[in-house]
Parts: C-alpha cells; structure tokens; sequence
C-alpha cells in the first residue's frame, strides 16, 4: 500500500511540473548547472546562477527573448538605487555579421548607455541566441564584499545601431516593472510589478536516479509531504529531495 501511495505522489509532482515548465527544465551548451534558478516576473526573462562567497563572485546566465529578432537583452546590477539609471549592464545582441556580442555598460541616463568598464570585474561573458531567446553568460564579481541582496534590473529592446549602440527599450509596464532585489544567498527575490513584494516561492527538486522534478509553489507547500516521503521510503539511497528558494 506505502509503495503505491509513493508512485501516484510521484506521478502527480510530475505532471504537476510539466504542466507549467519553469527555469528548472532549462538546459545549457556549457552542460554548467547552477544551484538556483528563478522565472522574473516580467518580460518572460529568467536568471540562473550559483554564488561564490569565498571568491565573492556569482556566475550567472540570463535568458530572455528580445523584443524583436534583431534586438538586445540585458541584465543589470545598480550598486546605488533600485532603478534603470545608475545600473551597470550587460548587453547582448546579434551583430552584423551575425555573431553574438556581449558587453558591458554603463547606463547614466534614461537617454542612453555608455559602452565601457562597469565598477565591478566582470569574466567569462559570451552570449548565444538560439530558439528565440538570448542568453547571457558571465561572472559578476559582487560589487560590496559580503553582501548578496543586489539591485537587479533586467530589460530586452529591438533594436541595435549600425555602430552596435542598443536602442532604446519600449515603456510598457512589463519594462518598468523589470527590477528588483535579489537575494543571491536565500534565492527570494522582491519587486518586479508582482503587486506584493512579500511574495516569496519555493523552488523544489525532486532528484530520482539523476532525473530531477521541479515544481515552482508558495512557500511551505510541498515540505512536510517530501520528509514523510525521505522517512517512509529511504529516498536518500534513491537519489535525493532538495528545496530551494527562488
């Protein structure tokens, strides 16, 4: 009886997780694996990344579709405010040869963005476009040792100038409501034109024989379900349960 209660809870986390993919399901050409992930609340965007604390570093890669196919993507972090203005950038697009280009810059004004050295190192950027996304690869070195809450802005334009300058980006509320806080140690994220900032979601894998599960739901929904389950059925020798914030 236990052994099918386990199989019908399993297959109902299943298709619970297909039914709504989230950035759980995503895979890279790097083969990387980064320990959180998290769908942004706008712009259909989402961000991945594993935080290095010893290095005070965080390697990240950020998938967006821009806002049309010869378009930019961007993802930001503002040392000094919440907003747009003041943010240090990385932007990709397409260039005319057709090559991915990624790059830094400085974003002083809503009118415009200066290409140029961010106040924070950045490494190992490259960037892809394929099945309608871009995707941004780079690791940030965090701009204020120790502390991982950062002000993070995400935006996607449609177009680049011959000279390889973004355009500027549409002012719908979806682009106005891309920023927020990011926790990078807990994974909880505020802000982003949600309506209530105190909403936080708990991202759960369930890893079985290497396969994992993910599931995007409130927080606590799915806890006390998976220790009876770790408990009842030894899931540890099987492969394993892991919560993550988001």
């Amino acid at each position: 009886m236990a052994s099918c209660l386990f199989v019908v809870i399993v297959v109902l986390l299943i298709s619970s997780a297909h039914a709504q993919p989230t950035c759980a399901t995503q895979k890279f050409t790097n083969k990387e694996q980064y320990d959180r992930c998290v769908d942004l609340p706008q712009l259909g965007c989402y961000l991945h990344w594993s935080l290095d604390t010893a290095r005070n570093t965080v390697a990240i890669v950020f998938i967006a579709p821009p806002a049309t196919p010869d378009g930019w993507v961007s993802w930001a972090i503002n040392p000094t405010g919440e907003g747009m203005v003041g943010s240090q950038s990385l932007i990709a697009y397409t260039a005319a040869n057709g090559s991915m280009v990624v790059n830094t810059y400085n974003v002083s004004s809503y009118g415009g963005v200066v290409k140029g050295k961010l106040d924070f190192d950045v490494m190992d950027m490259k960037a892809e476009h394929s099945d309608g996304v871009m995707r941004i690869f780079a690791t940030v070195e965090l701009p204020e040792n120790g502390r991982t809450k950062v002000n993070q802005v995400w935006q996607v334009g449609g177009a680049v100038t011959e000279e390889g300058v973004p355009v500027r980006h549409a002012f719908g509320q979806g682009n106005l409501g891309s920023k927020g806080i990011l926790d990078l140690l807990s994974g909880e994220i505020s802000g982003g034109g949600s309506g209530n900032s105190k909403t936080k979601k708990r991202n759960v894998s369930i890893c079985l024989y290497g396969r994992c599960i993910n599931e995007l739901e409130p927080r606590g929904g799915f806890r006390p379900l998976l220790w009876v389950l770790g408990n009842l059925f030894g899931l540890e020798k099987m492969g394993k349960i892991s919560e993550n914030l988001v």
